[in-house]
Formats: structure tokens, C-alpha cells, sequence
């Protein structure tokens, strides 16, 4: 059905205001990935010896679990903004998902390396290198928890309920977008930790070869 003039300049509205609000929520979650990791460098580097060890480690942790949940929440709202813009066809909703998506997590990487390397490496300690590849690590391990975590009760729980349960409700469908995007965004912190965290291709290639089995299950 051909869409009227009105209704052509509502959708175009639409999509821009939508296009506006990921680009500011990209940028807003960049920003507040960034000085998180300078205020968490700073306690980390500059701690009192009043501060235990352990709670040392424990702060180091909250930058990557930041960065994990900002992984998992940002898509499905992107998602939901998919479903506000009423794409004509599926395959165009799917393509700026994935453009959305790409968007958020490489500018997040970029974000990183950016901290890594202008704010840390400044730093006067020993081996700046150490610290990034720690980083790296938490990074992914963390992510490795939250994608297990993900796919239990986003897809497992709901496989169940779908055909247990509620049979109304369906099987999931796959998100392609999702994990596509996952895959590389591990990829690229592979690639990155290569220099800093020699093992780290390793620990993905363990950590796919896990969630492979999980998904199919």
C-alpha cells in the first residue's frame, strides 16, 4: 500500500527523532563508560594502604560489569525502538539494528582503547601494559558470565515456557543481530588483547566453543 505524503513525513520524523535518541544514548553511554574507568584507574592506582587487597580487585570489576549490562540493555532497547518505527519490511529493521548496534559497541571499544592509551599509559607505574591486559580479561570474562546468564533466561527459560507452559507464546526466534554483534565485539577484543593479554584469543575461542553448546542446548 502506497503511503500518503502526511504519512511519509510522520515516518520520516519518526526515524529521525529515534535516530537522534540511540546516536545520544550511544554517546551518553561512551561518556559515562569513560570516566568510570578514569575515576576507577585513579582509586585503583592512587589507594590508600587502608584499602584491603581484595577490595582493590573488587572495585576493578565494576567498569566491565558496566560495560556488560550496558551490552545487554542498549540492543533490546534498540529493539524496541525497531518495533516503534514500524519498518515496511523486516530485513530494513534488521539492517539498522545491526548499524545501531555496531555503532554502540564499537564506539565503546573505542572509548576504551582511548582510555588505554592516553590515560594509562600516561600513568607512572612499572607496566601500564599489565594494567590494560587486566583489563581486557575482566572484559571478557565478565561478558562471558553475563552472555550465559542471557541466554538461560532469555532463550532456554523462554524456549521452556513456549512449549511447556504457554504454547501460545512460541519458540524464541534467534536474534541475529544480537548475536551476531557479540560475536564481533569478542572478535575485536581479541584482536586487541593480542599485544596485552596474549591468552585472550584462547580464552574466546574456550568461551564460543561453551556458548555454542549453550544455545544449542
Amino acid at each position: 500500500v502506497e503511503r500518503t505524503c502526511c504519512q511519509k513525513i510522520a515516518a520520516f520524523a519518526i526515524h529521525l527523532v529515534v535516530w537522534i535518541a540511540c546516536i545520544a544514548i550511544a554517546g551518553g553511554c561512551c561518556g559515562g563508560v569513560y570516566f568510570l574507568s578514569e575515576w576507577n584507574a585513579n582509586m585503583f592506582l592512587n589507594a590508600s594502604s587502608t584499602v584491603s587487597d581484595i577490595e582493590r580487585q573488587g572495585r576493578t570489576l565494576l567498569m566491565p560489569i558496566i560495560v556488560a549490562i550496558i551490552n545487554l540493555i542498549i540492543p533490546l532497547l534498540y529493539s524496541f525502538f525497531g518495533r516503534i518505527e514500524n519498518y515496511r519490511y523486516p530485513k530494513h529493521e534488521m539492517y539498522v539494528l545491526i548499524i545501531r548496534n555496531v555503532i554502540l559497541k564499537m564506539s565503546i571499544i573505542a572509548i576504551l582503547c582511548f582510555y588505554w592509551l592516553h590515560s594509562v599509559a600516561k600513568e607512572e607505574t612499572e607496566c601500564w601494559e599489565s594494567f590494560v591486559g587486566q583489563d581486557l580479561y575482566r572484559l571478557v570474562i565478565i561478558d562471558f558470565i553475563f552472555c550465559l546468564f542471557g541466554s538461560f533466561f532469555g532463550e532456554f527459560l523462554l524456549r521452556i515456557i513456549g512449549t511447556k507452559c504457554y504454547k501460545k507464546l512460541g519458540v524464541p526466534e534467534f536474534d541475529i543481530a544480537r548475536n551476531v554483534l557479540d560475536l564481533i565485539y569478542a572478535q575485536t577484543l581479541a584482536w586487541i588483547g593480542i599485544f596485552f593479554a596474549p591468552l585472550l584469543p584462547l580464552i574466546q575461542v574456550l568461551k564460543f566453543f561453551i556458548l555454542f553448546y549453550v544455545k544449542k542446548v
